[in-house]
């Protein structure tokens, strides 16, 4: 479900005709997504579909009184490495652009905080859009949220984001044990791929 959303977010973002998008229009994409992608064989599959299709009407209410503005990447400089921040949506008001970050889920009480996309965002604005705010939009919540961080805060995630990608960029992976979580059984867990072909054989 939430695939098609993002498929239809990505429609919005970068193609010509899903960048001026009316309601009906999205709608419409969305059903053709839908077709495509969505749970179609799910017990809940029409309950899953009313839900995106309610999330999906959301996106398109909260752009209203604002122009679409094509994001175009920002590449930051780090030690070791260079981070491209390609910004969900960037919106033309009145009083200005606004870059958005755009999730189909809840927000996590403290997510703004610790998850360093949102700060790396707010330095991209600054890099390249004269610092123009930065908003979180939830659509589950159907809510807009403001970024934003004080000096010594954002100073703090720079750090943190420098030191990660010197880590990176010098190969600098360390095993992470924790006692209190176990590995999922299946080698394959959330990243599963294709069933292949031929008979399944066990040596019990």
């Amino acid at each position: 479900m939430h695939d098609v959303i993002y498929k239809v977010l990505g429609w919005l973002r970068d193609e010509p005709e899903g960048q001026s998008a009316s309601l009906d229009a999205t709608r419409e994409r969305f059903a053709d997504e839908w077709e495509e992608r969505g749970p179609l064989d799910d017990p809940n599959a029409e309950v899953f579909r009313e839900t995106a299709a309610g999330l999906v009407d959301y996106l398109i209410e909260c752009r209203e009184g604002s122009d679409h503005t094509k994001p175009e990447p920002v590449t930051l400089a780090f030690d070791g490495l260079s981070v491209t921040i390609l910004p969900d949506e960037v919106r033309a008001a009145a009083d200005g652009l606004r870059l958005r970050r755009i999730r189909t889920g809840k927000k996590g009480k403290s997510e703004v905080d610790d998850d360093i996309a949102y700060a790396l965002y707010v330095l991209a604005a600054q890099a390249a859009f004269d610092g123009a705010p930065v908003e979180a939009v939830h659509l589950t919540d159907r809510a807009v949220t403001p970024v934003e961080f004080t000096p010594t805060k954002l100073k703090n995630r720079r750090t943190k984001i420098a030191g990660l990608t010197a880590r990176i960029a010098s190969g600098d992976f360390p095993p992470d044990p924790d006692d209190e979580r176990k590995c999922p059984r299946c080698p394959h867990f959330i990243t599963c791929g294709a069933v292949p072909e031929g008979p399944l054989s066990l040596d019990l």
